[in-house]
């Protein structure tokens, strides 16, 4: 037969619409800020990473040097203890910048992977002169061999520190429009569902309302005494139409 909804159901449908909407419209913008976060976190850590590895670097360097110094300068071994735990350290970060694909960081590293070479030796040969009671000799080491390719490397990993504080600042700049966008894109999301709702508001009105005025204006004909109107003809099927047909 025929298929009927009644008034009442036309609402809730509706309704549901309505809110089916918002909840799709809260899902969509829930689902685009979490995955700005994630994405955001992801790159923020291994920024932060890189940059907390330059800068322990760059106190490994001025380690050395220092342990090196008072080495040749008192001759205590217990000092090359300290010195070689430093230089595996170093070796580490050594393993893992060169490992870094950045087009922009691809030179600095190249000289810094070259540069540590010419520092491991020259600590070497410092460490031999010292160990032979040669400590004018190994004073000019320091000097001559030591403090160049350990100021060199100095200079290059602060050129890896100031390129991932700089990487840092970016991607703050990044969220923070991106936050932006994604306020923006709520509040759109949002006027689109309530143009909607008004729309089907005001559908649903009409819809309900067309044929209530005119069975009120058959109403009225039929009060005048007038019967030779036609039959109030309602396309709805609901209790409207039923109500329409019974005139």
């Amino acid at each position: 037969g025929e298929f009927t909804m009644s008034i009442r159901k036309k609402l809730f449908a509706a309704f549901g619409a309505i809110v089916l909407l918002v909840i799709f419209v809260s899902i969509v913008n829930i689902m685009q800020v979490q995955r700005v976060n994630s994405n955001y976190e992801t790159i923020v850590d291994e920024q932060q990473s890189m940059l907390l590895q330059a800068s322990e670097m760059k106190n490994n360097l001025s380690t050395q040097g220092m342990l090196v110094r008072q080495f040749a300068l008192s001759g205590d071994l217990s000092v090359i203890d300290n010195l070689n735990a430093e230089r595996e350290k170093m070796e580490v970060h050594i393993a893992s910048i060169s490992t870094i694909k950045h087009k922009e960081l691809s030179e600095p590293i190249a000289k810094i992977i070259e540069e540590h070479q010419f520092f491991n030796e020259a600590i070497d040969k410092t460490v031999e002169q010292a160990k032979k009671l040669n400590y004018e000799d190994a004073k000019i080491t320091i000097i001559n061999e030591v403090r160049p390719p350990n100021q060199y490397l100095l200079n290059n990993i602060e050129i890896l520190i100031a390129y991932y504080e700089q990487q840092l600042v970016t991607l703050s700049d990044a969220a923070k429009r991106d936050a932006k966008m994604a306020v923006v894109m709520t509040i759109v999301l949002v006027c689109i569902s309530l143009v909607t709702a008004v729309v089907v508001a005001l559908a649903m009105s009409k819809f309900i309302t067309t044929p209530i005025h005119k069975l009120q204006g058959a109403v009225l004909t039929i009060a005048s005494g007038d019967l030779t109107k036609e039959d109030v003809s309602v396309k709805t099927s609901d209790e409207t139409k039923d109500l329409a047909e019974s005139f």
